[in-house]
Protein backbone atom coordinates (compact mmCIF):
# COMPACT_ATOMS: atom_id res chain seq x y z
CA UNK A 1 0.00 0.00 0.00
CA UNK A 2 1.66 3.24 -1.37
CA UNK A 3 0.76 6.12 -3.15
CA UNK A 4 2.44 5.14 -6.58
CA UNK A 5 1.43 8.43 -8.40
CA UNK A 6 0.66 11.13 -5.65
CA UNK A 7 2.12 14.38 -6.69
CA UNK A 8 4.31 16.17 -4.19
CA UNK A 9 1.73 19.03 -3.14
CA UNK A 10 -0.76 16.83 -2.22
CA UNK A 11 -1.44 16.21 1.54
CA UNK A 12 -2.15 13.15 3.98
CA UNK A 13 -3.28 13.17 6.97
CA UNK A 14 -2.19 10.35 9.58
CA UNK A 15 -3.38 7.25 9.19
CA UNK A 16 -4.64 8.10 5.86
CA UNK A 17 -3.67 4.96 3.41
CA UNK A 18 -3.55 4.85 -0.66
CA UNK A 19 -3.29 1.59 -2.36
CA UNK A 20 -1.74 0.96 -5.96
CA UNK A 21 -2.40 2.77 -9.03
CA UNK A 22 -4.06 5.94 -7.17
CA UNK A 23 -3.02 9.44 -8.30
CA UNK A 24 -3.49 12.34 -6.08
CA UNK A 25 -3.02 15.91 -7.63
CA UNK A 26 -1.49 19.19 -6.50
CA UNK A 27 -3.47 20.93 -4.35
CA UNK A 28 -5.68 17.54 -2.80
CA UNK A 29 -5.71 17.27 0.58
CA UNK A 30 -6.73 14.11 2.30
CA UNK A 31 -7.70 13.91 5.63
CA UNK A 32 -6.78 11.36 8.75
CA UNK A 33 -7.76 7.88 9.08
CA UNK A 34 -8.63 7.72 5.00
CA UNK A 35 -8.66 4.23 2.82
CA UNK A 36 -8.20 5.26 -0.62
CA UNK A 37 -8.58 2.16 -3.07
CA UNK A 38 -6.81 0.89 -5.86
CA UNK A 39 -7.32 3.53 -9.09
CA UNK A 40 -8.68 6.55 -7.33
CA UNK A 41 -7.94 10.09 -8.80
CA UNK A 42 -8.75 12.85 -7.10
CA UNK A 43 -8.22 15.54 -9.01
CA UNK A 44 -6.71 19.61 -8.14
CA UNK A 45 -8.49 21.52 -5.71
CA UNK A 46 -10.62 17.97 -4.06
CA UNK A 47 -11.09 17.95 -0.64
CA UNK A 48 -11.46 14.89 1.67
CA UNK A 49 -12.21 15.00 5.32
CA UNK A 50 -11.24 12.67 8.00
CA UNK A 51 -12.33 9.27 8.37
CA UNK A 52 -13.87 8.97 4.32
CA UNK A 53 -13.69 5.75 2.86
CA UNK A 54 -12.95 5.76 -1.07
CA UNK A 55 -13.20 2.63 -2.81
CA UNK A 56 -11.80 0.94 -6.15
CA UNK A 57 -12.18 3.54 -8.95
CA UNK A 58 -13.37 6.25 -7.37
CA UNK A 59 -12.90 9.52 -9.26
CA UNK A 60 -13.43 12.66 -7.61
CA UNK A 61 -12.65 16.47 -9.62
CA UNK A 62 -12.65 19.47 -7.00
CA UNK A 63 -15.67 18.13 -4.71
CA UNK A 64 -15.33 18.82 -1.11
CA UNK A 65 -16.27 15.25 0.90
CA UNK A 66 -16.67 16.10 4.11
CA UNK A 67 -16.05 13.61 7.53
CA UNK A 68 -16.73 10.20 7.45
CA UNK A 69 -18.27 9.86 4.27
CA UNK A 70 -18.24 6.57 2.14
CA UNK A 71 -17.84 6.41 -1.69
CA UNK A 72 -18.81 3.26 -3.51
CA UNK A 73 -16.63 1.39 -6.40
CA UNK A 74 -16.64 3.65 -9.76
CA UNK A 75 -18.41 7.06 -8.37
CA UNK A 76 -17.77 9.98 -10.47
CA UNK A 77 -17.54 13.45 -8.88
CA UNK A 78 -16.80 16.39 -10.82
CA UNK A 79 -17.17 19.99 -10.02
CA UNK A 80 -18.59 22.26 -13.21
CA UNK A 81 -16.29 25.12 -12.69
CA UNK A 82 -16.79 26.58 -16.15
CA UNK A 83 -19.90 25.41 -16.61
CA UNK A 84 -19.70 22.77 -18.90
CA UNK A 85 -23.20 21.87 -19.13
CA UNK A 86 -25.19 22.73 -22.54
CA UNK A 87 -26.69 25.63 -22.18
CA UNK A 88 -27.62 26.09 -18.45
CA UNK A 89 -30.37 28.86 -18.30
CA UNK A 90 -28.94 32.26 -17.67
CA UNK A 91 -29.93 32.11 -13.53
CA UNK A 92 -28.18 28.70 -13.41
CA UNK A 93 -27.26 28.45 -9.81
CA UNK A 94 -23.29 27.80 -9.38
CA UNK A 95 -23.44 25.46 -6.37
CA UNK A 96 -20.28 23.57 -5.06
CA UNK A 97 -20.20 19.97 -5.44
CA UNK A 98 -19.96 18.81 -1.79
CA UNK A 99 -20.66 14.98 0.09
CA UNK A 100 -21.97 15.03 3.50
CA UNK A 101 -21.89 12.56 6.15
CA UNK A 102 -25.22 10.78 6.29
CA UNK A 103 -27.86 10.75 9.64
Amino acid sequence: MRAQYSCSRSRRGPGSRVWRRALLADGVHVGNQCPLGTDVHLGRGTRVGDRVKIQNAVQAFGAAIHDEVLLCPSVLIIEDRARLAPSPPQDYPKLPTTGHRGR
